[in-house]
């Protein structure tokens, strides 16, 4: 697994560890931080030179594969991705349930699946899944009344 598959995939291990019962708040910071520390890595190696592509074929027939490759936008994209996902955890209340840092988990590695993916097949997939949870944070905690939230969800 190359340093991108880490990129989409630690934050979505992350959140099924949360989801099994560890600690919300250490397992989300460690991911955060370890995103980052990959993230600036992948940076590094693009600027030395260093191609970043892998595919893995899916499928023959159509032509599916989870194909993820970096340039500058997409890296840049990433960098911005996991200082979000840090500030995000960072301010998440003590005591909130451990949802709140499952659904930031799930929504960062959903954009970096869609930044980082070149399959329009695995994109769509990525970018629905990071929309999802950002769809039931706001329905079900975001701020208000519960008709105005779902109107906005």
């Amino acid at each position: 697994m190359g340093l991108l598959e880490l990129l989409i995939f630690i934050p979505l291990l992350a959140a099924a560890l949360i989801g099994a019962g560890l600690p919300g708040k250490v397992i989300a910071r460690s991911a955060a931080a370890l995103n980052l520390l990959l993230v600036l890595a992948a940076i590094s190696q693009f600027n030395a030179g260093n191609t970043l592509a892998h595919s893995y074929p899916i499928l023959d027939n159509p032509a599916i594969a989870f194909a993820v490759k970096a340039d500058g936008l997409s890296l840049t994209m990433a960098l911005l991705t996991s200082l979000v996902l840090i500030a995000a955890n960072c301010q998440i209340g003590e005591g909130k349930p451990a949802i709140y840092y499952v659904s930031s988990l799930l929504i960062a590695g959903g954009a970096m699946g869609a930044f980082l993916c070149t399959d329009i097949f695995f994109l769509y997939g990525f970018h629905e899944l990071a929309l999802i949870p950002t769809l039931l944070m706001i329905a079900i905690h975001g701020h208000g009344d519960a008709t105005n939230r779902r109107a906005i969800a």
